[in-house]
């Protein structure tokens, strides 16, 4: 697959350039954000679910690269290289894994709130009992 007359060389380099460097951001983001959640025992600074989200709205603007330039090039002035087929097939499964996306994302949100909310209620009913325990001992 070559490049279309259409599009500047340039346009390509910068835009795999950064394609790769995302990817890579991307990959090392999501190790150490897992890796985090390991330093401390009680601490819930992620959720599976979230990461499972954002890989799959990461996966998602890829794929969107596919509707702009090879092989959909939507983005081309030359009616012979657009493929229409290609471009609803891209978008569609763009748009359905940003969906699920967003929904996986969300449902991790609302777990690690959850956990977080748990985890101040004991430490909560912990200080209280410490209180009244050095109140009955005052008195």
């Amino acid at each position: 697959m070559g490049f279309p007359s259409s599009f500047p060389v340039p346009i390509w380099v910068v835009m795999g350039t950064l394609g790769t460097i995302s990817s890579i951001l991307f990959t090392v983001l999501i190790y150490r954000w897992v890796r985090s959640g390991q330093k401390f025992p009680r601490s819930v600074p992620y959720s599976n679910y979230s990461i499972l989200g954002y890989m799959f709205l990461f996966a998602s603007g890829l794929i969107c690269c596919g509707i702009a330039g090879p092989p959909g090039y939507a983005l081309s002035s030359d009616p012979n290289l657009v493929s229409k087929e290609w471009i609803l097939r891209a978008s569609g499964l763009s748009n359905s894994l940003a969906v699920l996306g967003w929904a996986f994302a969300v449902i991790g949100q609302r777990n690690t709130l959850r956990k977080n909310a748990r985890l101040m209620n004991k430490a909560k009913r912990k200080r209280i009992r410490r209180e009244e325990k050095l109140e009955s001992t005052t008195v």
